[in-house]
């Protein structure tokens, strides 16, 4: 079990990790101030943003290896998605459901994430939809020996 009073170092961790970590909650949170911006103004129609919710998104999605584990987020998760390796400008594009959107060439509703390559997998608008096929995902990768990991967030609404 992990305690408090140890060091993020003690527990495998670099420094160079734990800055980078810093500076993706960090990002996290000034692209969730932006989109929430940006709705104020009236030039977004929503903004659901993952304030608050940034060190719990990029510590549980810093563990995954991008491109080979299974990511199912929801669409607060702009700390997963920064943490796997989308940019903040893929964010955005998601958020004003541009063409330019590498998840779905804007065709998805606004910060609904995916990403093919890094293996954030399409996400459906209502919570907790992505749940059964993460498991599926995580089962399929046990009955054939691979070594992938599947991991989903999701929201309150959920439970």
């Amino acid at each position: 079990m992990v305690s408090v009073r140890e060091s993020p170092t003690e527990l495998g961790l670099s420094k160079d990790q734990l800055l980078d970590m810093l500076y993706k909650m960090m990002l996290s949170r000034a692209v969730g101030q932006r989109e929430r911006m940006l709705n104020r103004m009236g030039k977004a129609p929503f903004a659901v943003t993952g304030e608050g919710h940034e060190a719990t998104q990029v510590g549980t999605a810093y563990a995954l290896k991008p491109g080979h584990d299974w990511v199912f987020t929801y669409y607060r998760d702009v700390g997963v998605v920064l943490t796997i390796g989308m940019t903040a400008r893929d964010v955005l594009m998601a958020f004003f459901a541009r063409k330019e959107d590498i998840s779905s060439g804007g065709r998805n509703m606004p910060s609904h994430f995916s990403h093919p390559k890094l293996r954030i997998v399409s996400e459906g608008a209502p919570v907790a939809t992505q749940l059964p096929h993460a498991v599926g995902t995580a089962f399929a990768a046990k009955l054939r020996g691979l070594d992938e990991v599947s991991m989903v967030w999701f929201g309150d609404g959920a439970t």
